[in-house]
């Protein structure tokens, strides 16, 4: 379970670090590390990138966040639908602040889908995870 609370979460930030430059986040670290590591992808935008920077890395942040929480609940089986809850409202809270103004970005109601797919696929994979140990034995 720790890897797929960590690997998503790290890929996700390489991505988003060598692809997309122009990110706050990215400006940060390159400031603090006084360099800078990107592709030259930015300046041929396509859809799949799009995707991945829109709506994959979001998948991957709650997938991520999904299966840190199963960790900190110890996989309890009964509490999946606050594991479920706290990712899935996360991203909703995160959204209406960027459509209120509050925080930069710009609101998504397809955020909010690809977060909740990836708190679902964290589920699934955490499930069939669950049943494979529990043959095992």
């Amino acid at each position: 379970m720790i890897i797929t609370a960590f690997i998503p979460l790290l890929l996700g930030g390489i991505l988003y670090y060598y692809l997309f430059p122009d990110a706050l986040f990215v400006s940060f670290l390159d400031r603090f590390w006084k360099a800078g590591v990107h592709s030259n992808y930015l300046y041929f935008r396509t859809p799949f990138l799009s995707f991945v920077r829109n709506y994959l890395l979001d998948c991957l942040w709650a997938f991520s966040f999904c299966n840190f929480l199963f960790l900190i609940t110890e996989n309890d089986s009964r509490k999946k639908w606050i594991v479920f809850l706290i990712p899935a409202s996360v991203g909703i809270v995160l959204e209406v602040l960027q459509k209120v103004g509050a925080i930069m970005g710009i609101f998504d109601i397809w955020d909010i889908v690809v977060e909740i797919i990836g708190v679902f696929v964290a589920l699934m994979v955490t499930r069939l995870y669950q049943e494979d140990i529990y043959e095992k034995n």
